[in-house]
C-alpha cells in the first residue's frame, strides 16, 4: 500500500509542476534539457494526463506536447 501512495504522491507533484504558467514551464524545461526556447515563441498544448492505473495505460488517448516556435 505504501508503494501505491508513493506513486500517487509523485503523480500529484508532476501534475503540479506541469500546471504552472507557460513562462515558468518553458523555463523549467529549458533548464532540465539545456534548451533555450523563448516562452513568447513556443506553443504549449496541454491535454488530459489521467491514466487508468500505474501501468500508464492511457485513459483517453490524449497526450501533452510542446510545439515548435510559432511563426
Amino acid at each position: 500500500m505504501a508503494e501505491k501512495r508513493k506513486k500517487a504522491k509523485i503523480d500529484e507533484i508532476m501534475k503540479h509542476l506541469f500546471s504552472v504558467s507557460k513562462e515558468t514551464l518553458v523555463k523549467m524545461l529549458n533548464s532540465l534539457f539545456g534548451e533555450s526556447y523563448d516562452p513568447d515563441e513556443v506553443e504549449i498544448v496541454k491535454t488530459n494526463s489521467e491514466f487508468d492505473d500505474f501501468n500508464f495505460k492511457i485513459n483517453s488517448g490524449a497526450h501533452s506536447e510542446v510545439g515548435a516556435p510559432i511563426g
